[in-house]
């Protein structure tokens, strides 16, 4: 069992989760797996659905699912590292739809390897 609790201004919230594991039950082992976990959930598959609406992507056949999400990642690896701009990931993704001259940029950086 994991209670949490949550202070934003003057509103609290509390919530109690129930995890199975096979760890040993020690504070700190449990409580860092717990913690990375939602990191990991809170970062990047929010970024994905948010950059990149991948509910609402219609492609379901053959191989086009694996690649779409192949050039996704792709994508999520080399617009955080174009620092011309401090825009967010969404926005540099549309940018690079319609400025030939910033794709180019972001091919750059994907071909340079930096």
């Amino acid at each position: 069992m994991v209670a949490s609790e949550r202070r934003c201004r003057e509103q609290t919230t509390r919530e109690v989760r129930y995890d199975i594991s096979r760890l040993l039950p020690q504070a700190t082992t449990l409580r860092a797996s717990v913690r990375g976990h939602g990191r990991r959930e809170n970062t990047m598959p929010w970024v994905r659905d948010v950059a990149f609406p991948e509910d609402a992507c219609g492609i379901r056949r053959d191989q086009a699912p694996h690649n779409r999400a192949l050039l996704r990642r792709i994508a999520l690896n080399v617009l955080p590292q174009e620092k011309t701009t401090r825009w967010g990931i969404a926005h540099k993704r549309r940018k690079a739809a319609w400025d030939p001259q910033y794709r180019r940029q972001l091919l750059a950086i994907l071909f340079q390897g930096n």
